[in-house]
């Protein structure tokens, strides 16, 4: 909604209705939301996150074990599909 584009603008208004959404207002949103960047900037957002995870992970003294199952579940929530 603060992208600054013409999607964006859109979606700032579709927020901004005080009337219920329907399915077709969700669709739309959702195909605003990409237009807008949104899921470029949840991806990159993201992954930054991640990162800055896994490098307080790397500082911590952890069981082995339990470091890698938090390595893990973070790569998981990363690259999961849906």
């Amino acid at each position: 909604m603060r992208s600054g584009t013409p999607a964006g603008r859109r979606l700032a208004e579709l927020y901004h209705d005080e009337r219920p959404l329907k399915s077709t207002g969700v669709a739309r949103a959702t195909t605003l939301v990409e237009q807008a960047g949104g899921r470029d900037w949840a991806l990159a957002e993201a992954a930054r996150q991640r990162s800055m995870a896994l490098g307080r992970l790397a500082e911590a003294t952890l069981d082995p074990q339990a470091a890698h199952g938090l390595r893990s579940l973070a790569d998981l929530a990363m690259h999961r599909s849906s």
